[in-house]
């Protein structure tokens, strides 16, 4: 896969995420999270699955790509049997290059429609599994990239599922669910909480300042390292954290930190990356010493090392 491939497909997940805070729908935030995940790997179909309370089958299932014909030919919803069993049974992703030649090619109610490649994927809620991420169709097999983008497209069907605890799904309200575990705010935050963000992708700069306003950090954000530097001279008041990614134009993230421990010598940091471990350390960035969340995150993921490294998450 190409860089361009890369950042659109970053692009298009990031757009899909901030959807989590901006759409009050968490029902239409799930449906959005399929037509991104069908359109990022070409399936022709994409479908999450809710278990029952059992976990043995499925009790509903939410669809993208199936015209209003078709559904109308369906018999009855699948329930989690043959292929999509296998990841009811055994949750972890799961891809197969032709169902109709696998042994588990069973379990599609009458007028479903044939399906040949495959990618299955658990969605996890708070260390449960609450269901599955299903795509399928694509011309091709599905590939390595194609279960990355399955795997953080469940991730936000399961933030939609926390943050939308008090709405229901397939009938089901999501916080009445013991394997659907209400979002948790974690501690209060008090005004000496503030972030200094410096990122320089504009979609992800936004959608971590939402998340982070709305537990309620005071967040000074830039796009540029010497406007972080500028930012951090002119603000009188204390300041807990740096948020930054590793690479930026100008300043990278390590010399940045380097030079706001120059005037904040209590400063913690977050570095911020996509890249891999190799890429990393060729940069400076030892994994193994520093903070870092990796890219693309969930906004548990972000919130768990923020407090963890603020004097509010530390208290």
């Amino acid at each position: 896969m190409n860089e361009h491939t890369d950042t659109r497909r970053m692009w298009r997940l990031l757009d899909v995420a901030r959807s989590l805070f901006t759409e009050p729908d968490p029902e239409a935030v799930v449906q959005r999270v399929l037509e991104a995940a069908r359109e990022l790997t070409g399936a022709r179909y994409a479908a999450v699955g809710v278990l029952d309370e059992q976990r043995v089958q499925l009790e509903s299932l939410r669809t993208a790509g199936i015209d209003d014909e078709t559904r109308s030919a369906i018999a009855a919803l699948p329930r989690g049997r043959g292929v999509l069993g296998l990841v009811v049974s055994d949750p972890k992703p799961l891809r197969i290059a032709d169902v109709t030649q696998h042994p588990a090619s069973y379990g599609f109610p009458p007028g479903h429609p044939v399906m040949r490649s495959f990618l299955g994927v658990p969605v996890h809620v708070r260390g449960e599994v609450w269901g599955n991420l299903y795509l399928a169709d694509k011309d091709g097999e599905f590939d390595e990239s194609d279960e990355e983008v399955a795997l953080i497209a469940a991730d936000w069907i399961a933030t939609a599922i926390e943050l939308g605890r008090d709405r229901s799904i397939g009938g089901r309200r999501w916080g009445d669910s013991a394997h659907a575990p209400s979002f948790e705010p974690g501690p209060p935050v008090t005004a000496a909480a503030t972030v200094l963000l410096v990122e320089d992708e504009p979609v992800l700069r936004a959608l971590v300042v939402t998340m982070l306003e709305e537990q309620g950090y005071l967040v000074l954000h830039t796009g540029d390292g010497l406007d972080a530097i500028t930012l951090a001279e002119r603000h009188s008041g204390p300041l807990d954290l740096l948020i930054a990614d590793v690479v930026m134009p100008g300043l990278s993230g390590p010399e940045l930190a380097g030079r706001l421990r120059e005037l904040r010598p209590e400063l913690e940091v977050l570095f911020m990356s996509g890249y891999s471990d190799s890429r990393l350390l060729r940069r400076g960035v030892d994994e193994g010493s520093v903070n870092l969340l990796s890219k693309p995150f969930t906004p548990n993921q972000l919130l768990d090392g923020v407090r963890a490294l603020t004097s509010a998450g530390r208290s």
